[in-house]
């Protein structure tokens, strides 16, 4: 009895595992019209069905497409709108970026409307074309009025900056407070975005025209106007792009972004009903004709009825769920034919959408180093959602990377601010910021004398040993500290010999991974050296960091050194003076005993002439 029942679950198992051709034509050879139609129907109901999965996945396409304009044209207005290949070519791998998501918007736009009977219910293809085209415009504008703004020596910014160093350069004689006060003010408003520096900016430019209007020539009075002419003209620039996201280009940009932005969602979701609907009929349509059969078929049609109809009835309830927002239970696959692919199908479907969701879901709450599952990360929305990701990580990094760099300044200024303390104190403060912010482990300054040899001079150093500094001074040329005086330019090394230094700690000595020297430079001329070392590497934004404030190490070291070589000058001045009174007063003295000496001598001399007179005359009368 086992046995047969065994041979009978057999049977079973290989009807179910036939193709559906195959058992409609064992099962209704006389009904073989209708079989041809039930599978004709299966077929057209499956290519429907993948036909609206991929309409909504051109739907999901279109709005990440969307999202990476709008990440791309963040990336480019943050950051990289200021790279050297813009600001020379006028081009950037964000413009790119957003013009080849723009593309494909257009392109998605158009393949959903021709794939798809437009309802009423879904936003106009042409408002969301013309919506984008407008971005683009706005973009385009946007990325010209930064080209004119430009960053550092480039554009408007570079004019300013040239404007300032020919005032800065002009022989004229002029408080240098005066002019610091100003480039305060400018460097407030580039960090700040606020007007009111403008405001503070040109009231302190008016004075400082004032001040040097009777000493300084027509000239140098128009250098001081053209400066203060381009400042304004950037802070106008500036405010056009927008001070604020919320404001300018950058405002209308936004605005135009949050008016396409709902429009996308909308048909999204609109297409996402629509392909539910759509694959709710053809079940229904596939339902009906195996009603058809069942009728027909009689008791055979009763066994295949439920052969047939259960899995259909499995993918849709499986497909209502979905569609209601929930997912469904994971689909039984009982066979290898056609409905046992299509669970198999819809069932890695499902798989794919929780992983999708999930990872963006974890994105939205700002996890960024989720890895995807490597299953399903090479289909169209996982490497759309892995990009995504990445371009997310790489705008926080950047984000954090100029954070810090601003974090360093401003904690650096609090340290220039010390004016009474000593150059060697100073020098001691710089570095300890230093070694601690860009997390090397020693650090040394030099500062460059020219008495008897042109020589550098350790003024302070931090963490080294006594061993290193035997010698006080290094000529210029010697060594690695002495040539980057010569090249005037920052020597990375992160293969360092054995013998060149070590770094000493409670656990012992060791060699550092890196060493980074950094030439001291103001007005082109090397006024000292910054040496640092490390057991890490110093990454491109901490060099970067070190150089630029490197110029104002010198400018200080520079002013500091000038105050004391004056100091020590007017120390000398009034010895000296002092010297000279003393020994005009010893002068004064010694003229007037010899005075004295003299009269002395001429008296005794009168006294000697009387003397041999009066013997003449003794000696005349006894002749």
């Amino acid at each position: 009895m086992a046995g047969s029942h065994g041979y009978i679950g057999m049977i079973f198992q290989f009807f179910k595992n036939l193709r559906i051709r195959a058992k409609l034509l064992l099962a209704f050879g006389s009904l073989l019209a209708i079989s041809v139609m039930l599978v004709f129907a299966t077929f057209q109901t499956l290519h429907k069905i993948q036909s609206f999965k991929r309409l909504t996945e051109k739907a999901d396409s279109l709005f990440i497409a969307m999202q990476g304009m709008e990440i791309s044209m963040a990336e480019f207005v943050n950051e990289e709108y200021k790279s050297i290949e813009f600001l020379k070519e006028g081009k950037s791998q964000s413009q790119e970026t957003f013009k080849l998501n723009a593309q494909l918007a257009n392109s998605l736009i158009k393949e959903i409307e021709n794939s798809l009977q437009w309802s009423q219910e879904m936003p106009k293809a042409t408002a969301i074309q013309s919506g984008l085209v407008k971005v683009s415009t706005l973009f385009a504008r946007l990325t010209e009025k930064l080209m004119q703004r430009g960053f550092k020596d480039y554009g408007l910014e570079g004019a300013l900056r040239k404007s300032i160093h020919e005032v800065e350069l002009a022989s004229f004689k002029y408080d240098k407070v005066d002019l610091l006060t100003l480039r305060r003010h400018e460097k407030d408003f580039f960090l700040r975005k606020d007007t009111k520096y403008q405001t503070e900016f040109n009231k302190a430019l008016i004075g400082f025209r004032e001040k040097v209007a009777a000493t300084a020539q027509p000239a140098v009075l128009d250098l001081i106007t053209s400066y203060q002419d381009q400042f304004n003209e950037i802070v106008d620039i500036e405010t056009q792009i927008g001070l604020t996201v919320h404001t300018g280009m950058r405002g209308e940009l936004r605005s135009s972004i949050n008016q396409v932005k709902p429009m996308i969602n909308k048909l999204n979701r609109q297409v996402d009903i629509e392909s539910k609907r759509a694959i709710q009929q053809s079940i229904i349509f596939l339902i009906t004709i195996v009603a058809i059969q069942l009728i027909s078929g009689i008791a055979l049609a009763i066994y295949y009825s439920n052969q047939l109809s259960k899995p259909v009835k499995q993918i849709k309830s499986a497909v209502k769920s979905l569609a209601s927002g929930n997912y469904p239970e994971q689909l039984v696959v009982d066979s290898t034919e056609e409905m046992g692919q299509t669970k198999a199908g819809f069932n890695q479907f499902v798989k794919r959408l929780k992983i999708a969701t999930n990872f963006a879901q974890t994105m939205g709450e700002g996890n960024l180093n989720l890895n995807y599952d490597d299953q399903f990360s090479d289909d169209v929305l996982a490497k759309a959602l892995i990009n995504m990701q990445a371009k997310l990580k790489e705008a926080d990094e950047q984000k954090a990377k100029i954070n810090w760099v601003n974090e360093g300044g401003a904690k650096f200024n609090n340290i220039l601010k010390e004016e009474s303390a000593s150059l060697e104190k100073l020098g001691d403060d710089i570095l300890k910021f230093l070694v601690n912010y860009v997390q090397a482990n020693q650090a040394a300054l030099f500062i460059r004398e020219n008495k008897d040899r042109d020589t550098l001079v350790r003024i302070a150093s931090y963490a080294y040993g006594k061993k290193k500094f035997v010698d006080q001074q290094i000529d210029v040329g010697n060594g690695m500290i002495g040539q980057a005086v010569l090249e005037g330019q920052t020597i990375y090394l992160t293969e360092v010999p054995k013998t060149y230094v070590s770094i000493t700690s409670g656990l012992g000595e060791s060699t550092p991974q890196t060493i980074l020297i950094v030439p001291l430079k103001t007005r082109d001329q090397i006024t000292g050296i910054l040496e640092l070392a490390s057991f890490s590497t110093f990454e491109k934004h901490k060099i970067d960091f070190v150089e630029k404030i490197s110029e104002n190490i010198a400018s200080l070291l520079s002013n500091r050194k000038n105050v004391e070589i004056t100091n020590k000058l007017l120390a000398e001045a009034r010895e000296k003076t002092e010297m000279l009174t003393q020994q005009e007063e010893e002068m004064r003295q010694n003229s007037e005993e010899l005075l004295a000496t003299q009269e002395e001598m001429s008296r005794q001399r009168q006294e000697l002439e009387a003397e041999l007179l009066e013997l003449r005359q003794q000696v005349y009368s006894q002749r």
